[in-house]
C-alpha cells in the first residue's frame, strides 16, 4: 500500500516547467524595462518643462523704435486781396486763330505791397468813352484752374479771354465796339480798356466771350 504523504514533488528538471519559468522571467524583465523607460521619459519631460534657471536664458535686447523726424516749417505769410486802386488793367494784342481770337487781360500791381487775385474777371464789350456794355458778359471757362495768385509790386497776372468771331455766332447782328468793360475779381468798379478791331453781336447773338481764371505772369 502506497503512502501519498510520502509522494515526491515534481522535479524542477522537467523541461516544460523550465520553459514556463523562463517565459515568465522574460515578461517580467520586459515589463521592468518598459516601466523604467517610461519613468526616464517622464523625468526628462518634467526637467524640460519645470527645470532650468530662467536667468540662464539669453535675454533678447529690444531695439528702441526710431521716431520720425518732424521738420517744422513756418507758414508763408498771408497776402491780402488786391484792391482796385493798386491795379492797372490792360490787354495784350489779339492772337487770331480759326474762328476766334485770344486776348490776355493783364493785371499789374501798382502798389507798394504784394497782393493776390482769385477767380474770374468780368468782361464785356463796351463803347467809349465810358463803360456802356454791349452783348453778353464773358462766360467763365470751367477748365481754368482757380487759385489765389500773389502779385508782387510791379509784377503781373493775367486771365485769358477768348473772343469768338461774329460769323460763328448764331443770330448775330455785328456792330463795332471801342474796347472792353472789365471788372477785376475783387470788389471794384468796371474799368474801360480800349481795343480796336473787334465786333460784338450785341444782345441778339449768343455767347461770344469766354474768360479764364487769373493766372501767374503776363
Amino acid at each position: 500500500m502506497t503512502d501519498d504523504s510520502l509522494a515526491v514533488p515534481p522535479s524542477t528538471d522537467d523541461p516544460k516547467q523550465k520553459k514556463k519559468m523562463s517565459k515568465a522571467r522574460k515578461i517580467v524583465l520586459i515589463v521592468g524595462i518598459v516601466l523604467a523607460s517610461l519613468g526616464l521619459i517622464a523625468a526628462i519631460i518634467v526637467a524640460i518643462v519645470f527645470g532650468g534657471d530662467d536667468n540662464d536664458d539669453p535675454v533678447a535686447t529690444k531695439k528702441p523704435t526710431p521716431q520720425p523726424t518732424v521738420t517744422v516749417t513756418s507758414e508763408p505769410p498771408t497776402v491780402g486781396s488786391c484792391v482796385a486802386d493798386q491795379l492797372d488793367i490792360s490787354i495784350s494784342s489779339p492772337e487770331p486763330a480759326e474762328n476766334e481770337s485770344t486776348v490776355r487781360v493783364i493785371f499789374t500791381n501798382t502798389g507798394s505791397t504784394a497782393c493776390s487775385l482769385t477767380g474770374y474777371p468780368r468782361v464785356s464789350f463796351a463803347l467809349s468813352p465810358g463803360t456802356q456794355e454791349i452783348g453778353q458778359e464773358a462766360l467763365p471757362d470751367p477748365s481754368s484752374l482757380v487759385a489765389a495768385i500773389a502779385i508782387d509790386p510791379a509784377e503781373q497776372a493775367h486771365a485769358v479771354l477768348i473772343v469768338t468771331n461774329t460769323d460763328r455766332v448764331t443770330q448775330c447782328e455785328p456792330q463795332d465796339v471801342d474796347g472792353f468793360s472789365i471788372y477785376p475779381p475783387v470788389p471794384s468798379q468796371a474799368v474801360f480798356v480800349e481795343a480796336s478791331g473787334f465786333q460784338s453781336c450785341g444782345d441778339a447773338g449768343g455767347p461770344q466771350l469766354s474768360i479764364g481764371a487769373v493766372q501767374s505772369g503776363d
